[in-house]
Formats: structure tokens, sequence, C-alpha cells
């Protein structure tokens, strides 16, 4: 930590940036008893250095002390830290070693209970945890009673420390050679949590009480306690500026861009990327979906300089509608995961499943999602394709600016999006939902289109011509499939003889289900097999919901 201070100018130097609205006093002295009260301050132009927290609270959270309406006075008095929980009195313990007088905690500095504070508090966490001298990661801890710094399962293992050995070419030092048991790079519980993916993005530093070691992240590099030094893989170069608090350049992110990469290209690259990963975490409130990743959509918005609608930048809406179910496609173990629709916790009313964004957003569904990258992202002919404006098979209703929705509802700034329409001009057509196995289609037309054949035996469904519904396909050409479909949610494929189909560009498109009022929602994505037949319909203006 201390020489990324005194030499990593992308990290900011050890110079105190702005503060979070709340913060802990704990006095900063290395020793102090722990009957030493710790203080909620009101920062108020403070600017002074600071630890963030990103831990876990676990299920059961009673009896764990809060900021809250009725403990407000006396944690400004001062409370003795033994009335703490035990990862909140660890860091503690942390930044007093460290000589850091304040920490922030969100339990303890956002006034749980009032919706006004966490709205305010929950936007600014780019500068809460991108400002931070340091965060301290509790990713071995599954609950705030369990505390980070023990890890008492591992050191029971009685591994050997890790050996340094020098290493010697001559009379030129090489370097050194680091021996010793084979450690895990896995953060622990932290991981699959949705509120600390973004937490760890922003973080300028960061050391990681990790699963089975320690691990020191910054801008520049990371260094884990067995030896291992590798860059820092999880920030994107649009999160990488002292303090985020600052004012975005790209001048020297830029060097390094693909010549075939506008700066824009890359930021959505980067953004979709991100919320792959982020789609695998959970939440344990669903509505939190928009606000858990809302800091870094708010950096990525000062160089896309676009509306955001539910979760899909309007300037490429286009590519952002092509979202997939991972599990589809992907054979990662953490992509394998069935998507869901949203269910509901202790945080939500009813019993059905919960409405947080519109059909087509890919919050609209709870489990791993691939956006559009691979096979329709990023490639050099592809970019070059997707900006030539025959490409889209759709367009935005209304012009003059070119706008995709005239909803008020959506927006970077807003941490719930649970609906907002899209109004655009395509050639919709109804579409028979046949019950045929996939295979035989396959196997009549393999090399013909990128199409996995794995994920498509298993959850493919074919689309054909709307023909009357008591001709089959036994004896059928196979040219009366025009679509290989995929449902967001399988279960939602029962039941459903007829959809409606979209084409977005050439190759891919949406199945859509039509609703009474006329208006259309999504129900799954299609590799689109006869573009001409689509196209031979007269284009008509949709609204999609």
């Amino acid at each position: 930590m201390s020489y990324c201070c005194a030499h990593h100018q992308l990290c900011g130097g050890n110079t105190p940036l702005d503060m979070p609205t709340r913060v802990m006093d704990v006095g900063g002295n290395h020793g102090a008893p722990a009957t030493t009260p710790v203080r909620l301050v009101t920062t108020a132009g403070l600017r002074e250095r600071y630890i963030a927290l990103s831990y876990c609270w676990g299920a059961d959270t009673s009896g764990l002390l809060t900021l809250n309406a009725s403990t407000h006075a006396a944690l400004a008095q001062g409370v003795p830290e033994t009335r703490l929980a035990k990862t909140h009195r660890e860091v503690v313990s942390l930044a007093r070693a460290l000589g850091i007088r304040y920490v922030w905690v969100d339990a303890l500095c956002i006034i749980q209970g009032d919706p006004k504070d966490w709205e305010r508090e929950s936007k600014a966490m780019a500068e809460v945890y991108g400002n931070a001298a340091l965060t301290v990661i509790a990713g071995r801890s599954a609950a705030t009673k369990d505390g980070f710094i023990a890890n008492d399962s591992f050191t029971a293992q009685r591994r050997p420390s890790p050996c340094v050995l020098p290493v010697e070419d001559g009379l030129i030092d090489a370097g050194v050679l680091v021996v010793g048991a084979c450690r895990s790079l896995s953060y622990g519980p932290v991981a699959g949590r949705g509120w600390c993916f973004q937490e760890k993005m922003l973080s300028r530093r960061a050391v990681v009480f990790a699963e089975q070691q320690l691990g020191f992240y910054c801008a520049v590099q990371g260094v884990w306690e067995n030896g291992v030094a590798k860059p820092n893989l999880w920030r994107p170069r649009f999160l990488q500026r002292p303090g985020l608090s600052s004012t975005a350049t790209t001048t020297s992110r830029s060097a390094k861009r693909p010549a075939y990469l506008g700066a824009q290209d890359e930021v959505l690259r980067d953004w979709y990327g991100i919320l792959t990963q982020f789609s695998v975490c959970q939440l344990s409130n669903p509505h939190d979906v928009f606000a858990a990743i809302i800091a870094v959509a708010q950096q990525a918005s000062r160089l896309l300089n676009s509306r955001y609608l539910a979760g899909i930048w309007e300037c490429d809406l286009v590519r952002g509608l092509l979202w997939r179910p991972a599990h589809h496609f992907r054979t990662e173990v953490a992509m394998r995961a069935p998507t869901t629709r949203p269910k509901p916790s202790k945080f939500t009313t009813g019993t059905g499943p919960v409405i947080r964004s519109p059909s087509w957003s890919w919050a609209a569904v709870e489990g791993p999602v691939a956006l559009p990258l691979g096979s329709i992202g990023f490639t050099p002919g592809l970019v070059a394709r997707q900006r030539d404006p025959a490409y889209p098979k759709v367009r935005p209703k209304h012009s003059n600016p070119a706008r995709w929705s005239v909803d008020d509802r959506c927006g970077i700034d807003a941490l719930h999006m649970p609906a907002c329409e899209l109004q655009l001009v395509g050639h919709v057509a109804k579409v028979r939902v046949l019950t045929e196995p996939v295979i035989g289609y396959l196997d009549s037309r393999m090399g013909d289109k990128n199409i996995k054949r794995p994920g498509a035996v298993a959850n493919g469904v074919l689309l054909a011509e709307p023909i009357p519904c008591d001709v089959t396909l036994g004896g059928e050409p196979w040219d009366q499939v025009v679509g290989l479909a995929f449902f967001d949610v399988k279960e939602e494929r029962n039941g459903v003889d007829y959809a409606w189909c979209l084409p977005v560009v050439p190759d891919f498109g949406l199945v859509l289900e039509r609703k009474l009022d006329g208006k259309f929602s999504r129900l799954g994505f299609v590799y689109i097999q006869k573009l001409d037949w689509f196209l031979e319909r007269a284009e008509g203006e949709i609204c999609l919901c």
C-alpha cells in the first residue's frame, strides 16, 4: 500500500479526497482498548483519509447495531467498540493499525429505514469507494457476526508458509522465486454478492481477506500472499483514474485501444462484460438490481453521453436488446444456472414473480446472461458492419432527435425502473412455435449459422411460418422454419403455440408476446433463419414494454 501511494499516479497517491456524508471516527490509535468509543461524524467538507468496508451482512441481522432514527444520537455521541458486530470491530482495529482515523461502513453510515437517505447515498457509491484511501474486502466472511481477519478453517490445514528464494543469473539479480503450497485466489462469499461487485471495481486500492490468503489490488497491479502477481483485471479502463469524483479524461486510456474500436465502443464493450459478471451475483432484495450497479453506470455515462434505459444505453439499444440467458450457450460452471423471473424475498411484497424492469431489459430475469459479445460483439468486421445504417432492422419511431422511448421513468439517476416502453418500427410477424425436436433441422443446416449445437439441441425451439395448425411439419421442407428461438425462462415455452418474431439485425431478433392492448413483451431471443420472409412483411409500429 505504501509503494502504491508513493509511486502509482493512476491510484491517486495518498492525497485525501472528498469524503462520504458520514463516517465513523475510530480515533486512529493503534492498540486502543475495545471500550474506546467510535463516533459517527458528519464530514461537512472534511477531507481526510478513510477506509471503506465491502462485506456481506448475512441472513441473520438480529442484534446488529445500525444507524437509524433511534440510534442516531447514541452513535453521534460515541459507542463502545464492543457494541459493534465482529466484522465492524475488526475493520476498526485494522484502521487503527494503519493509522487511519475514519472508517465508512454502510450499516453505520447510511440511515437504515430512511428511503431518501438510502437513495441519496446509493447514488454516491462511486465516490465512497473511489475516494477511499483503502477498501477492505471481507471476502471470506459470510456474515457480520463471523469477522474476517482470522481464517481458522484454512489455518487448521497447517499448510506451510511460502518461501521466498532469490534468483541470480551470474552477477545479475533476476528477482525472486516464491515456493509454497497451492492456495486458491477465490475471494469467498463476497464474490457472489451483487452490491459487493461494484464496490471492488470502484476502489482505487483494496486489501482482500480472501478464502485462503490475503491479496492487494490497486489500479496498476495485484499481489497475493502466495507470491502470485497479476495486473488488475477486474477494473475497466473507463474506471481507471485517481478518485472517481474527479473529471474523466480519455487521452491516457485511449493509447492501447485497437484502431478499429472507437472510444464509445470500448466503453460499451467493457460495460457488457461487466454486466455478464454482475448477472451471476445474488441480491437479497431483487429490486436493488439497478441500484447495485448504478455507480459503474454513472462513470460510463460520462463518456457515452447517452440515456440509460433500464440497464441499456440508448446509443447502443439495437445491440443491447440482444442479451441472452447464458446457460443456452456458455459452458462455464458459473454460467450454467437457468434464468428465472426474479423471486420474492423478505424485502418484497406478494408471492408472485417480482417485476423490476421492462421485459426487454436483461434485468427482467434473474441469473447469468450473456450480453452482446462474441458473435454479435466487437470484432473488427462486425464493428464496421454495425456502423452501416442498413444493418439494424428496427428503427426508432420518434425522430429529430431520434429517440427509442419518450418514457421519462428511466435514467441514470433512477434506482428503480420497473416500467419503460420502447416505441420502434420494424418487421414483426406472427410465427408458429413447433414441438418437433431441433436436431433434425440442425443436421440439415450444419455450418449454415453460428449456432452452438449442444445448447440449441437442449434449449432451442423452432419457429415456422404460421400455416394452419392442422398441418404438421411431417413431410414439409425445412424452409418453413424462419427462426431458432430460445425462451428467456424455459417454463414459459409451455402452452405457447404462436408467438411474434421481430428481427433486430440480420441474424438475430426477439421472440415476443402480443398483449390484449396491442403492446408487446419479450419472451426470448431468436436466430433468424429466413430474413427475407420477415422483410416481405410491411413495417409496423411496435410498443415494447
